[in-house]
């Protein structure tokens, strides 16, 4: 349990690990980064004793506390898709560490508004005082399927996020859940818990212990909630748009679930009291006066047999059909084999203060090796290959691994080719390359 007061909000959180068997592990903590105060969760099973989702956690801070330059609408998630990358590299160099379910809600709260990306078993919802907004689901009638994925699963993902931000007003709480408490949260108990004058901390145990009764959760859960204050927002809205919350944000699935089923129902019993006895028996007979006209008209116009193609006439038009294949083929392959190969020339990048080589890769996917040994770049770098602000580099993209600026052969400078840190890259690789492209 954790109480934490800010000028703009109070934090509070707790969190259940389950059963000991299960080996449950839940990391969460509020933080301050140049974007301003970040709020994360993290839920998985620990492995061979390590606990990867601690890892997951520090890997998301790192990104947040070290990447300022990146705007806020994108930096949670872009914090979520390196975090994964980094635990499926550690899982490559160790096959015995597999990250399985790792959950993760990541929240940025900056200038008063809210940006936030998540991925797995977690859920956000927004309390107004009177009604509950969800801002994140994850659809629990799939089973242990997520539409986000988890953490560390594959080299890339894609989280679930909102580009706008979301602007609360005084009085609002933000709920953070993950784990088993997804599957309770948005109750009757919970809604009028929150209404309770109770202390912020009081409400979090308390929510967390009415989704099992009197018994321990069956798997690990967790919960963070945010209750804002002294800020300046007038209007609760998504950011800059002037449209209302209740808009925008859309009732849970399982509300409308049933909503729909009710207008079925309705539907279904009005339709019913229209349809008379009377009308019933004229159905029935009309049905079955043209089914006997049916049967008639089979038996005394009935289809007649076709005849069918001689031997000769078969053998001869399966293989016409087969020359004309192969021809196809032939065709196709000599079209294919004429498409030149695209080699992208350089792209000009100025240096800014601050830049690394780590920053320059992720946007281009060129290792630092192939910039810095380029013939237009000679005598542009610091000592040992040093960044220097306002120096104009030539980013050569032929050694790019990003599909989108190397297309036809960004596989040639994978991470898996190049290394995770680039180690591989040096001048047996260039020219093994360019031999291949006889440059």
């Amino acid at each position: 349990m954790a109480t934490k007061k800010f000028s703009t909000f109070e934090y509070a959180s707790h969190a259940d690990e389950g059963s000991p068997d299960q080996g449950a592990c839940i990391v969460q903590d509020v933080f301050e980064t140049p974007h301003g105060q970040a709020i994360v969760v993290v839920s998985g099973i620990k492995q061979k004793g390590e606990e990867l989702s601690r890892t997951a956690f520090e890997r998301v801070k790192y990104y947040l506390e070290n990447e300022q330059d990146e705007p806020c609408e994108v930096i949670t998630r872009n914090a979520l898709i390196y975090t994964s990358g980094y635990l499926y590299q550690l899982q490559k160099k160790d096959p015995a560490l597999k990250p399985g379910r790792i959950s993760c809600l990541c929240v940025l709260f900056k200038d008063e508004k809210l940006h936030y990306s998540w991925v797995g078993e977690v859920e956000l919802y927004l309390f107004t005082g009177k009604k509950m907004y969800i801002l994140a689901w994850r659809d629990h009638s799939k089973g242990d399927a997520s539409p986000t994925g988890y953490l560390g699963q594959s080299a890339t993902i894609e989280p679930g996020t909102e580009e706008r931000a979301l602007s609360p007003v005084a009085g609002d709480k933000l709920i953070m859940a993950a784990g088993e408490l997804c599957k309770h949260l948005h109750t009757r108990e919970t809604r009028k818990i929150l209404k309770d004058t109770m202390p912020l901390q009081t409400q979090a145990s308390r929510i967390l212990r009415q989704t099992a009764g009197k018994d321990a959760l069956p798997s690990a859960s967790s919960i963070i909630m945010l209750d804002f204050h002294g800020i300046s927002n007038t209007e609760r809205s998504p950011g800059g748009m002037g449209l209302s919350l209740k808009m925008e944000l859309t009732k849970h699935p399982k509300e409308q679930e049933m909503s729909t089923k009710k207008k079925k129902e309705k539907k279904k019993a009005v339709k019913a009291s229209k349809l008379q006895p009377n009308w019933k028996t004229v159905l029935y007979i009309a049905g079955l006066l043209i089914v006997i006209f049916l049967l008639y008209d089979l038996v005394n116009y009935g289809p007649k047999p076709i005849p069918l193609p001689s031997a000769s006439e078969v053998v001869s038009d399966t293989f016409l059909h087969a020359g004309e294949a192969a021809q196809a083929e032939v065709d196709a392959a000599t079209v294919l084999a004429e498409v030149p190969k695209v080699i992208p020339g350089d792209e000009t990048y100025v240096v800014r203060r601050g830049d690394t080589w780590g920053r320059i890769y992720t946007q281009f996917g060129v290792c630092s090796w192939f910039i810095i040994n380029h013939p237009p770049n000679t005598g542009r770098f610091g000592s040992g290959g040093t960044l220097i602000a306002g120096e104009s580099l030539r980013i050569p993209l032929k050694y790019s691994g990003k599909a989108e600026l190397n297309p036809d052969h960004y596989r040639e400078f994978s991470m898996d080719v190049v290394g995770n840190r680039c180690e591989n890259a040096g001048q047996e690789l260039k020219e093994a390359f360019d031999k291949k492209l006889n440059l």
